[in-house]
């Protein structure tokens, strides 16, 4: 980029500055941030934790894709391997299981900085995921990947 001495929109678009603008975004109007991309151990792996609240008692995810992508990635409609915002729910929902705090499970909170459609937040709320970010309607139903 910097040898041809011109910026595409593209460029930008193809780094994580878009999340990471959105991630320092939601941060600022945080209630008591502690941590940012935090790890913690999952099993064999690990996840991080966009923003860290309350001392360990709210987890946030940042999430900074268009709406219309997300479900139909929920649909089944993504690459092969691609998790779908729903499988990143449940992630996250059996990690603040394994890092309780003060013997409950940290509150995991979605925030969609371009919006979600309505039918995909209710399934992440039937899920147990708090989900910030504007509703936007669509006629798709969403199936759940939980067993």
């Amino acid at each position: 980029v910097r040898s041809m001495n011109a910026m595409k929109k593209e460029h930008l678009q193809s780094t994580n500055l878009i999340h990471l603008t959105a991630l320092v975004e939601r941060l600022l109007s945080s209630e008591n941030p502690t941590e940012v991309l935090k790890q913690f151990k999952l099993l064999n792996s690990r996840l991080a934790i966009d923003i860290v609240c309350n001392g360990g008692a709210t987890w946030i995810k940042v999430i900074a894709r268009n709406a219309r992508a997300l479900t139909l990635i929920s649909l089944g409609n993504g690459e092969y391997g691609q998790k779908s915002i729903l499988d990143q729910a449940e992630q996250h929902l059996e990690c603040s299981k394994l890092h309780p705090y003060y013997y409950k499970s940290p509150k995991v909170v979605f925030h969609f900085a371009y919006g979600i459609e309505t039918v995909l937040a209710s399934k992440l709320e039937e899920l147990g995921v708090f989900v910030e970010g504007e509703r936007i309607q669509s006629g798709e139903e969403v199936c759940s990947n939980t067993s």
